[in-house]
C-alpha cells in the first residue's frame, strides 16, 4: 500500500469493536491510504491512516484485511 491508493477493508475475526465499526460505518466505497503504516504510541500497534469523504482515522493492520486494491 502507498499514499494515495484506494482501498476495500474487512475486519478481521478477531478486531476490536471499533475497527469493525469503523468499517461499517465507512467502508461502503473504498478508503484511500492517507499515510504509510508506522508505530503509533497511543494504540501500541502498528496502524495505517485511512480517509473516506466523511472519516479520516487510524486502522490497526493487525485488525484490517485488504480485499479489493483499485
Amino acid at each position: 500500500m502507498k499514499v494515495g491508493d484506494k482501498i476495500k477493508l474487512k475486519a478481521t475475526l478477531d478486531a476490536s469493536n471499533r475497527t469493525k465499526n469503523r468499517i461499517r460505518e465507512h467502508g461502503r466505497s473504498s478508503f484511500e491510504v492517507v499515510c504509510v503504516p508506522q508505530h503509533i504510541r497511543s494504540m501500541s500497534t502498528i496502524a495505517i491512516l485511512l480517509k473516506t469523504d466523511r472519516w479520516l482515522g487510524w486502522l490497526p493492520l493487525n485488525e484490517i484485511e485488504v480485499i479489493n486494491d483499485k
